[in-house]
């Protein structure tokens, strides 16, 4: 029987990218899936899984989520700095000011 998860706790790279998905899905929107998938060496199921998964997306959708995602890792991790360094009305206020010099909100 597999072991799953696989060893080491994490899932298998995929061998696309998230672009190169939504790209090879605009394929199939113009050629049959079949021949789309063979011409990339994937199967067919995949390419369903695919489009289940990105459908609607756009190679710039792509990029502008990934974009957001790691702003919003940013904000999370500075607001983890400022709840641990959190003392009282001025260093709060100091705290956002340092936020806010690094590109985030004042209502993060």
């Amino acid at each position: 029987m597999r072991d799953w998860p696989p060893r080491g706790g994490r899932m298998r790279k995929s061998r696309f990218t998230e672009e190169q998905i939504v790209s090879i899905l605009g394929e199939t929107d113009r050629e049959a899936v079949p021949v789309a998938a063979k011409r990339h060496g994937v199967s067919e199921q995949t390419i369903y899984t695919w489009k289940k998964r990105f459908g609607s997306f756009q190679p710039d959708d792509v990029r502008r989520l990934k974009k957001l995602v790691a702003e919003r890792d940013l904000e999370i991790e500075v607001m983890k700095e400022i709840a641990k360094k959190m003392v009282s009305v001025p260093a709060r206020r100091e705290q956002v000011a340092y936020a806010v010099r690094r590109g985030l909100s004042q209502r993060a």
